[in-house]
Parts: structure tokens; C-alpha cells; sequence
């Protein structure tokens, strides 16, 4: 729909002039955040607008992220408070949620179109997104060991499977089969832990151990971890595999009606 209004209004590409420079940002963090507003324009996720010192509740959606030319697009904000603090120069904070997690960003108005009776916004292309906070992380339950596995390293001993409970975008439950709790006896941090998926390729993240204990009902070691020192690349591809298990149950929910 999009596409076929900027055919219909001949939309150009926003002037360079319009746009602030802005400092130079990593290319991975770029690419994720490149990845998380594709992701907000696909779903067409709500973006809630919040402009400083006011009470009024307003939305939009996200219709275009042009990384190359430095802004992104947003429709109409509604109500018509909101519109008209926009036009006045206001600052504002976006935010909204992608795959279960709480993102926000601040932006302003660069350009506003009103052009037959369709209205829409050129805002800042953002270079900084607040993420994850982690008790509004989704977390996932795993339903069968062919989505993910755990290949967990400990000092001085062999590999470990660990079938994974539960997983999020900041930590992970898993279960092994059997007693282990002599084994993780005062280990507080896991160096190495392999997450394994069809979804993604293996990928090795530390871990810190926030509870272990023995469940005599499934005669299986339980650890509760939290992922360590992720870079942005990991944390992309935390992003997407929760995103990827996520739809697939829902998927399956569907199928088996």
C-alpha cells in the first residue's frame, strides 16, 4: 500500500540539507537497527508518541526506514494534538514493541506532507534505540529439542546437552538429564555455551548461572542463566531467533485448530 501511494504522490527522496550529521555509528549497530525497523514496518507495529510535559496519547505506524538517505517515515499521528505539536517543532519519544521487546527512541519532525488527503511524517533516521528492558523480555517456551539445544562447557569435563526450557532475548532455562550439581558446585559463570537451532547457525554466548537445583520430579539438573557480555551482533541474533520460535508456535497453535 505504501509503495503504491509513493507512486501515486511521487514521493522524492528528502533533501539532504533537512538532516543533521550525526556521529559515526558501528555497521553492526546500524545493521541491527536497520533489522529492528524492518521488522516494525513488516508487522506494522504500533509506534506510541509521547511529546514532553503532556498527557496525549498518540500513534502511528512506521512506513519507511531509509537508512542511506538518513530518515524514516512515519503516517499520520494521531489525534490532531499530536499532529499539531509535531508541526510546531516539539520533540518527541517513540515507542513500541518488536518480538515481546520494549524499544523507544527520540526523534522531531524534519518534514510533513499533505497531499491528497494522505499525510505522513520525514522524521530523524534514529542511530540510538533503548531496548531490552528485562522484565518486559518475551520469554519463549521450547516445545521440542529439534527447535534448540544447549551444548554447555564446564572446566575439565565433556560436553554437556542440555535440553532449553525456556529462552529469551537476556537469558535461558535449560535442563540436563541427569545430577550435575557436584559438577557446577561453585561455578557462578559458564564461558561457553553452544545454542544450536535450525532457525540460525550455532553461536556461542557466556553465561552467568542465576540458579541451579535438582528437580527430583524429572530426575534432570535445572539451570537458570543470563546471557554475559553481548555483543551487538548477539544480541541480533537473539532478536531473530526468539523472534523466528516465537512465530512458529504461534504457527503451530494455528495448525492444530
Amino acid at each position: 500500500m505504501w509503495r503504491w501511494i509513493k507512486n501515486i504522490l511521487q514521493i522524492e527522496e528528502i533533501p539532504e540539507n533537512l538532516i543533521s550529521e550525526e556521529e559515526n555509528i558501528s555497521p553492526s549497530h546500524q545493521i541491527y537497527i536497520e533489522k529492528i525497523l524492518q521488522n516494525l514496518i513488516s508487522s506494522r507495529a504500533i509506534l506510541n508518541i509521547q511529546f514532553p510535559k503532556t498527557d496525549i496519547n498518540c500513534v502511528s505506524i512506521l512506513l519507511e526506514a531509509n537508512k542511506r538517505n538518513d530518515y524514516i517515515i512515519i503516517d499520520e499521528i494521531t489525534p490532531t494534538e499530536g499532529h499539531n505539536k509535531a508541526l510546531q517543532g516539539h520533540p518527541f519519544s517513540i515507542t513500541t514493541r518488536e518480538h515481546g521487546i520494549s524499544l523507544s527512541f527520540q526523534s522531531r519532525l524534519l518534514k510533513h506532507v499533505d497531499e491528497k488527503n494522505v499525510s505522513f511524517y520525514y522524521l530523524p533516521y534514529p542511530h540510538e534505540v533503548q531496548y531490552q528492558q528485562r522484565r518486559k523480555a518475551y520469554r519463549v517456551p521450547i516445545q521440542s529439542e529439534k527447535a534448540l539445544r544447549a551444548d554447555i562447557f564446564l572446566p575439565n569435563q565433556p560436553r554437556l546437552t542440555a535440553k532449553v526450557s525456556d529462552i529469551s532475548v537476556t537469558g535461558l532455562r535449560f535442563v540436563v538429564k541427569y545430577n550435575i550439581m557436584e559438577l557446577i558446585e561453585g561455578i557462578r559463570y559458564i564461558d561457553q555455551c553452544l545454542l544450536i537451532s535450525p532457525y540460525a547457525k550455532p553461536t556461542t554466548f557466556s553465561l552467568e548461572v542465576r540458579q541451579a537445583f535438582y528437580d527430583m520430579s524429572i530426575k534432570s539438573t535445572v539451570l537458570c542463566c543470563e546471557f554475559m557480555n553481548i555483543s551487538t551482533d548477539k544480541q541480533l541474533f537473539l532478536i531473530e531467533l526468539v523472534g523466528k520460535l516465537q512465530h512458529n508456535q504461534v504457527m503451530d497453535r494455528f495448525k492444530s485448530k
